[in-house]
């Protein structure tokens, strides 16, 4: 390597670097609620499976970090690591494939980096910040295919990989092989596409081969029913064939909204100001391409209904637009002397204003007034350092539940209590049940030994145990005694 292919080389280490030294202390050992608790548990306490919510390529890493660590201070460390190195990715794109300056550079890796969503997988332990990396290698490596064809087979086993991972990064196979067969001389186009088909078989094949051949030890999953559920996946899959609940319109203004929310004011700018630099300096056709790109990207998240999360499902998209404002950024110092570090740091500055103002003000609640002001504060501020909440409150629940006991908890709730059963070794004589009674159900309503587990990050709590159709009492924070409907 080269000196002058050396440096941004060692420009893109450093910033993952520091990246990386943010994240991590940001992000909290302990586990969180819901789907992050469950993650760190399943990792450890549970088979790899290629399908359903096993995630087997994190879950390899958290099994790796957590022979030295806690499994939640295992994800922890591997959600942040990754979001690094998405943003260390992003830089040495901008430099490297896009031939871009370091403050440019430093601006798309300001606006992935500071973006809302990505910055809070980082530091909660989701699986999010893994996708956003591999989208991100998947991207950077179909761009530097057009000077190094090599890389069409990297960016396919990447590809490979990302799907994988995550079901929102199967759109990436179908646009790498149509983005590289553009790309690509006439004489070739079809080579390039084979080598990305050869490196996606190389990135999927293996990883499934291996948890497919662990989920088979369990006689109770014949391979017909892998394969089927492999394909066809959870029932909720249905929502990208047919109608979701959600009209198209709907969903257009979520997925906006949530775009602004991550990409405030300059960033945003900095984006469409890099789409129109392609549009000029590579032509319509090429950013109807780009176009094409983001849209699909966005399938997923307009059409998937029922998630909690589902904003979520967007954060494949934001190291594109990061790359997009890197080119935007460039523009704006080639036209403003000295504009161009300004317009850099403010990708980060306005992020990070506009979550202090809605997280460490009464405005936090307002806008989200189902949630108590300390977890209003929490989501808008991505930090979790020293956060244990969650895991004192499951030790305080399992301790006040008689012997043989039984809590219907909600999902955040139940992911909390798990851990500390399973993980922790508390209570295991107490049985979680992961939903919420009916005033019908069969199993221990009406009895002294029934509960219900709200998570506690409700403000009115009443209003949703009104839902179940059961009288309750409450005996501690966010936990009822139940009783049978009169």
């Amino acid at each position: 390597m080269s000196g002058a292919a050396r440096r941004p080389f060692v420009e893109a280490l450093g910033v993952a670097s520091l990246a990386a030294i943010l994240y991590v202390a940001l992000a909290s050992r302990y586990p969180g609620w819901g789907d992050a608790a469950d993650l760190a548990r399943r990792a450890v306490d549970g088979p790899l499976t290629p399908f359903g919510r096993s995630y087997a390529l994190q879950s390899l890493a958290v099994r790796a970090f957590a022979m030295a660590m806690s499994p939640a201070a295992a994800l922890a460390i591997v959600s942040a690591l990754s979001a690094a190195v998405g943003t260390g990715i992003v830089y040495w794109g901008c430099r490297s494939p896009l031939g871009l300056d370091a403050s440019s550079a430093a601006g798309a890796a300001l606006t992935l980096g500071f973006s809302h969503t990505y910055a809070s997988s980082a530091v909660d332990g989701e699986v999010y910040a893994l996708l956003g990396a591999l989208t991100a290698a998947t991207a950077v490596a179909a761009l530097a295919a057009r000077r190094y064809p090599t890389l069409e087979l990297g960016a396919g086993a990447l590809a490979g990989l990302a799907a994988s991972h995550h079901r929102a990064a199967l759109v990436l196979i179908p646009l790498g092989a149509l983005w590289l067969s553009a790309a690509a001389a006439s004489s070739r186009r079809r080579i390039a596409a084979f080598r990305f088909t050869v490196g996606v078989l190389l990135g999927c094949v293996p990883l499934f081969i291996l948890v497919a051949m662990e989920a088979s030890r369990d006689p109770s999953t014949p391979l017909t029913v892998l394969l089927h559920k492999v394909v066809f996946g959870a029932a909720r899959n249905a929502d990208l064939f047919f109608a979701s609940e959600r009209s198209l319109s709907a969903s257009l203004v979520y997925v906006a909204k949530w775009l602004v929310f991550n990409l405030p004011g300059p960033a945003l700018a900095a984006v469409a100001i890099g789409w129109a630099c392609v549009a000029r300096d590579h032509g319509r056709r090429a950013a109807l391409g780009v176009g094409v790109v983001l849209a699909s990207l966005s399938v997923l998240p307009l059409r998937f209904d029922g998630v909690g999360d589902r904003y979520a499902l967007i954060v494949p998209l934001y190291p594109l637009v990061a790359l997009l404002a890197g080119i935007g950024v460039q523009q704006v110092a080639s036209r403003r002397t000295g504009w161009g570090i300004g317009m850099a740091v403010s990708c980060a500055l306005a992020p990070m204003a506009v979550y202090m103002a809605l997280g460490a003000t009464d405005l936090g609640p307002r806008v989200l007034p189902r949630l108590r002001a300390a977890a209003a504060t929490e989501f808008f501020i991505p930090s979790r350092w020293g956060a244990m909440g969650s895991s004192i409150w499951a030790r305080e629940t399992l301790d006040a539940i008689p012997i043989g006991g039984t809590i219907f908890a909600e999902w955040g709730a139940g992911g909390a209590l798990d851990y500390a059963r399973r993980i922790d070794g508390i209570r295991v004589d107490v049985r979680v049940v992961r939903h919420m009674p009916a005033s019908a159900s069969p199993v221990g309503v009406g009895t002294a030994n029934s509960f219900v587990a709200l998570t506690p990050i409700w403000s009115d709590e009443s209003a949703r145990l009104a839902t179940t159709g059961v009288r309750a009492e409450r005996v501690g924070p966010s936990l009822y005694r139940l009783h049978a409907a009169r």
